[in-house]
């Protein structure tokens, strides 16, 4: 059986909505991509010993408390892409978990205006292009 017991959303960060989880993750994946600084030592004591943080996407620049990491044995690893299996594995689990990807539908001719939205770092949108 795939999937977790139990998942955890963390948008936005609040650390007393993430007291009750510390601990008891074995997994954070980090889908966050943006060139702002965001302080991921918040994400660290989540973790259960041995627990990993995955990075996909582009991320800013993350900094670890190597010294706790060598008491926790946590991991942290990074992903860009997978293959076509990892793809179609990762697409199976979010439909039968009805997960699906937050985004906003714009004409393709609004795609300076997107990039601008983009740019000024307002909102966390993933925007799809259409054809009109």
């Amino acid at each position: 059986r795939r999937g977790g017991p139990s998942f955890q959303r963390a948008a936005p960060l609040s650390p007393p909505l993430l007291l009750p989880q510390a601990g008891t993750l074995d997994f954070i994946l980090v889908t966050l991509a943006t060139t702002q600084t965001v302080d991921f030592s918040k994400f660290f004591p989540l973790l259960r010993p041995r627990g990993t943080i995955c990075f996909v996407g582009m991320c800013p620049p993350i900094t670890a408390d190597v010294f706790t990491l060598g008491f926790t044995m946590n991991n942290i690893t990074t992903s860009n892409t997978g293959g076509r299996k990892e793809m179609e594995s990762m697409l199976a689990f979010c439909a039968e978990k009805g997960i699906g990807a937050s985004v906003v539908l714009r004409p393709m001719d609004e795609v300076n205006a997107c990039l601008a939205e983009l740019e000024s770092a307002k909102h966390a949108k993933r925007f799809v292009l259409t054809r009109d």
